[in-house]
């Protein structure tokens, strides 16, 4: 229960309690919906859905697109039958590629390209028997993609050029069901995959191929037994990062010839890692951000999305970040979170205040919180109290009529739990 002495004040107070992740925007897609290589820009994305129907029919998969920041939705592909939504990348609004495989009728996998989000679709590339196929597109005009063939255990990479394949194929005895593919410049490119000799029915990631001639030849350079590989990641230095399971992080400095683990101190699995600049990175892992400051060689906790699983992360105008899980997307800014994440557990901004202001504050453990106001004199102006607050990050948010609008020098202080900080508030119209 709060309580209030007005000393002749009107004390006019918004509260926003609320676990500091809630200041991320959250947008719920449908189930089956995969997020992560359908975003266009920080505004627009694309995601599918898979709808059950009957044994006889198969299913019915949709791909929409989600525009002004989730608020517009359109359909822009409808099919039915045992389809399945493979891949997906955009590079504007307007232009990119999807992947589908129709593993009812004729076990077929289709690359459809569009150039008007949808509203009309060219089918750039269609084969049978084939159960799985995935891309990666350098720009609109050129890419490279890899199917693979269940029932002959077998798979054909090619290069797409202006529309044209070129094909190459790819090494015998690997499985490419579910792999990750990614090139960082025209010849030079991996292929994350399994060792179908040995993990036959597993679609774990084991080993690593390396290709410097455009996918003709492909070596070996990683095989692990375990912490399958769940994401390929190289910076603008070319420094290479693999993302893997059980806390595993591996970094390549010669472009991916080699890989050596990095002492990352996370115990679950790390899902995707980008880069702000040569020196600052995030990664995910389960529902924690991770932020290193030395280039990925070190990492500490960041922030925590409660509740959510985390499986990819991207960066626009080196501020706004979209984080993606099975079902939802997030949006939110980095600069924000900085504002509390850099400081020990409070912050108070702006500071010297105008009309209103801001609290965030970190509780650690389950605490009770007292706010004291006070002013020069040492007279209590305002307390604010709450009881049995759950570990997380909070805002409060202040008009300054419980000061009665007078500039000067207030003192803030903050008991959370048997922590007692104590804060200067400069009132300055």
């Amino acid at each position: 229960m709060s309580r209030f002495n007005f000393f002749g004040f009107l004390i006019v107070l918004i509260i926003q309690h609320e676990c500091y992740s809630q200041s991320f925007t959250s947008h719920c897609c449908a189930e089956e919906s995969r997020l992560g290589s359908g975003i266009a820009d920080y505004n627009t994305w694309f995601y599918s859905t898979t709808q059950y129907l009957s044994p006889s029919s198969g299913d019915r998969v949709k791909i929409f697109k989600l525009s002004d920041g989730g608020n517009t939705k359109q359909e822009i592909w409808s099919e039915v039958g045992a389809y399945s939504f493979q891949n997906l990348q955009f590079f504007n609004q307007d232009s990119g590629y999807f992947a589908i495989w129709d593993g009812w009728w004729s076990a077929s996998s289709m690359i459809y390209k569009t150039k008007n989000s949808g509203t009309t679709l060219e089918l750039l590339w269609f084969d049978m028997p084939l159960s799985s196929i995935n891309f990666h597109f350098l720009n609109f005009d050129f890419g490279y993609a890899i199917a693979y063939n269940y029932y002959g255990d077998s798979s054909v990479f090619f290069q797409i050029r202006n529309d044209s394949m070129i094909l190459h194929y790819s090494p015998k005895n690997f499985n490419f069901t579910n792999n990750q593919l990614h090139f960082i410049n025209d010849s030079t490119g991996f292929i994350a995959c399994k060792d179908s000799t040995v993990y036959q029915y597993s679609f774990d990631n084991n080993v690593l191929l390396r290709t410097e001639d455009s996918g003709k030849s492909w070596n070996t350079v990683l095989k692990q037994d375990t912490n399958y590989i769940n994401s390929i990641y190289f910076n603008e230095n070319n420094e290479g990062f693999l993302c893997c399971d059980n806390g595993i992080l591996l970094k390549s400095i010669d472009r991916g010839e080699t890989w050596q683990e990095l002492n990352s101190g996370i115990s679950q699995d790390i899902q995707d890692i980008i880069f702000r600049n040569p020196n600052q990175a995030f990664l995910v892992s389960d529902d924690i951000i991770y932020k290193s400051e030395d280039g990925g060689n070190t990492w500490s906790v960041y922030f925590q999305q409660t509740g959510t699983n985390l499986y990819s992360i991207k960066i626009f105008n080196d501020s706004l970040i979209l984080l993606t899980s099975a079902f939802s997307i997030l949006r939110g800014n980095l600069n924000e979170i900085e504002r509390i994440s850099e400081n020990e557990l409070i912050s108070i901004y702006p500071n010297p205040i105008p009309s209103e202001f801001t609290i965030k504050y970190e509780i650690k453990d389950v605490s009770d919180i007292n706010i004291f106001i006070y002013d020069w004199f040492g007279r209590e102006v305002y307390y604010y109290e709450l009881n049995n607050v759950s570990p997380g990050f909070y805002t409060n948010s202040f008009t300054d009529s419980f000061i009665g609008r007078q500039n000067g020098i207030y003192l803030m202080k903050m008991m959370l739990g048997s922590e007692l900080i104590t804060k200067k508030i400069v009132k300055a119209n």
